[in-house]
C-alpha cells in the first residue's frame, strides 16, 4: 500500500512538469509551422493553452483506460532505452564530427573513425530498439489472445 501510495505522489507531481515540456515543444512546434509572429502568439496564448491541457489529460486518461496493465508500458519503456543508450548519442557524436568537418577544424583520421562509430551506435541502437519494440508487441498481442480465450466457454 505505501508503495502503491508513494507511485501516486509520483505521478501526481510529475505530471504538470511533463505537461509543461509538452506544452513548450508543442507551442514551438505549433508556431514555427504556422509560422505566427510575436503578436499572435500572445494573442491565441489562453485558448492554446486550454486546447492543449484538455487533449493531453484526454489522451492520458484514454491511454490509461485503454492499457490493461502496466507490464506492457514497461516493455515499451524498456526498448526505449534503446535509443536513449545508442541512438541519441551517436547521433550527437556525428553532429559533433560533422560540425568539425564542416569548420575547418580537423580534416584528421580520427575524426571519420569517430562518425562512423556514430553510424555504428545508430544502427545498433535502431536495431535493438526495434527488436525489443517488436518483441513486446508480439508478446502483448499474444498474450491479449491467450487471456481471452481462457474466458470462453
Amino acid at each position: 500500500m505505501i508503495a502503491v501510495v508513494l507511485i501516486a505522489v509520483k505521478s501526481y507531481t510529475a505530471y504538470p512538469m511533463l505537461h509543461f515540456c509538452g506544452r513548450a515543444g508543442f507551442e514551438c512546434i505549433w508556431t514555427t509551422v504556422w509560422s505566427m509572429s510575436v503578436e499572435d502568439i500572445a494573442r491565441h496564448e489562453k485558448i492554446r493553452r486550454i486546447i492543449t491541457t484538455v487533449v493531453w489529460f484526454g489522451l492520458t486518461l484514454i491511454i490509461t483506460i485503454s492499457i490493461p496493465n502496466i507490464g506492457v508500458v514497461i516493455q515499451v519503456l524498456g526498448s526505449a532505452a534503446a535509443l536513449f543508450i545508442f541512438v541519441f548519442p551517436g547521433i550527437c557524436l556525428f553532429k559533433a564530427m560533422q560540425n568539425q568537418l564542416e569548420s575547418g577544424i580537423s580534416q584528421s583520421q580520427k575524426v571519420y573513425w569517430l562518425r562512423g562509430l556514430a553510424v555504428f551506435f545508430i544502427v545498433v541502437g535502431t536495431f535493438i530498439f526495434g527488436l525489443t519494440l517488436s518483441q513486446a508487441i508480439i508478446k502483448d498481442l499474444k498474450g491479449a489472445t491467450r487471456d481471452s480465450s481462457q474466458y470462453t466457454c
